[in-house]
């Protein structure tokens, strides 16, 4: 890694080719997060769309109600993942690390 940096920062047009790969990869990740923004901003101006032609009220406590569920929900999914990728995890480390018996 110290030789990455050297080589950088002792090469300008290393430094200048790095920083340009850098804005191309940034701009893609933005990009792609602005798509998801507007796909969700849409599908939530539907959603409110349909609720008020079907008759339902729109309420803001209703929408954060809503929100604040979506929003444990998410929360609950990724600590449920991320305990079972842990557990592989180390059932994998300790299969490969602990001597296995024979009968």
């Amino acid at each position: 890694m110290e030789n990455f940096i050297e080589s950088l920062t002792s090469e300008p047009i290393y430094l200048a080719i790095a920083v340009v790969f850098s804005i191309i990869i940034l701009l893609g990740v933005i990009k792609k997060l602005l798509k998801i923004v507007l796909v969700f901003g849409a599908l939530f101006i539907l959603w409110i769309a349909y609720s008020v032609w079907s008759g339902n009220e729109v309420s803001m406590d209703e929408l954060k109600e809503n929100f604040q569920t979506g929003v444990d929900n998410v929360k609950k999914t990724t600590t449920e993942a991320s305990e079972k990728i842990k557990e592989n995890a180390i059932k994998q480390v300790e299969d490969k690390i602990l001597p296995k018996k024979k009968d």
